[in-house]
């Protein structure tokens, strides 16, 4: 049996899985890119202002992993 990757963590009893992601924004397309550290990488293609980057990534979470966007939070990261 495979170990859960550093960057992803279930908690059964909240039924909460939460990811570390590190964020490069103004990427030509939106897309996991790979491990940045103990993180996933994920470029999104929307400027770190306004929100715009943390809306894209959130509307990439939902499209891959099928969750509803109102599930989705940004925890650490939502104004920088």
């Amino acid at each position: 049996m495979n170990p859960e990757p550093s960057w992803c963590r279930f908690d059964p009893a909240s039924r909460r899985l939460t990811l570390t992601v590190h964020v490069q924004p103004n990427a030509r397309v939106s897309e996991i890119s790979g491990l940045h550290g103990d993180a996933l990488k994920v470029r999104i293609a929307a400027p770190a202002v306004d929100n715009k980057a943390n809306a894209a990534l959130i509307d990439l979470l939902h499209r891959l992993l099928e969750f509803p966007p109102s599930l989705i939070r940004v925890r650490h990261g939502s104004h920088g």
